[in-house]
């Protein structure tokens, strides 16, 4: 590490002595404004446009509030990419937002959003993928109780399927085949948008009822059987009545 004269840090370098070699695995080099709070960062590289890697530039306010980062890569996997990061604060100098936006555009990339209680204490600090997400990485905690319960079912679905029948499920319902369809939905609508809310809430809820019914079918089925199309349909199947079936939905 090299510092100035004012103490202030300038030169920071990381090597390793992997394989038998002293090898340079990083260098940082750092400016500062006249006051002591730093310019930019710089992560070296030579045989980079401009000598380097990433280059970070900082901006404050006249509060000496940091309130831009602005990023610069030329060099990585010969990807060129740039893009601010700003920081707002409350009337107390509690920052309570960061933004990160498409290059200088007004498309927001990511945003964190905090919040303080009476004691400016940090008790919040939400993530989202773009401005205007409906569902919060953050909340995602709320919803993986239920995704651990359509996997639990699944699997329960399979054991019930076995020990009774020695066979694994095939029953088709129509139920389930809907299920799948939201799930596709629910991917396309997350791939396409980088989040999703409606499609996810449906998926769940279709899911956790296929399965259930998926379990009760095979409780009141008297032998193994594929495409049933719904529990209504088990009585006539235990009595050797045929059904009918949806050309759409069963062979």
């Amino acid at each position: 590490m090299i510092y100035n004269d004012q103490g202030l840090l300038i030169e920071d370098s990381i090597y390793t002595n992997k394989y038998g070699y002293h090898q340079l695995v990083r260098r940082k080099k750092y400016t500062y404004y006249n006051d002591g709070r730093r310019k930019t960062e710089k992560k070296v590289n030579e045989s980079c446009p401009g000598g380097y890697n990433v280059l970070k530039t900082y901006y404050y306010n006249s509060r000496g509030k940091l309130v831009k980062i602005y990023y610069q890569n030329k060099c990585y996997n010969n990807h060129y990419f740039d893009y601010p990061i700003y920081f707002k604060y409350d009337t107390v100098g509690n920052i309570v937002e960061k933004v990160s936006m498409q290059r200088d555009t007004s498309l927001v990339f990511y945003k964190n959003v905090y919040q303080y209680d009476v004691n400016d204490n940090l008790t919040s600090d939400k993530y989202y993928f773009h401005e205007g997400d409906s569902l919060e990485l953050s909340s995602i905690k709320e919803y993986i109780p239920w995704i651990v319960t359509i996997i639990s079912l699944e699997a329960l679905c399979y054991l019930i399927s076995y020990f009774k029948f020695k066979k694994s499920i095939a029953t088709h319902s129509i139920l389930a085949k809907l299920w799948t369809l939201t799930l596709l939905c629910f991917l396309i609508d997350l791939v396409l948008n980088g989040t999703s809310y409606v499609p996810f809430i449906i998926c769940i809820v279709l899911g956790v009822f296929s399965r259930i019914e998926i379990i009760l079918i095979i409780l009141k089925l008297n032998k193994w059987t594929t495409d049933v199309p719904s529990f209504l349909s088990v009585s006539k199947l235990n009595q050797g009545i045929q059904i009918k079936k949806n050309k759409l939905f069963n062979s």
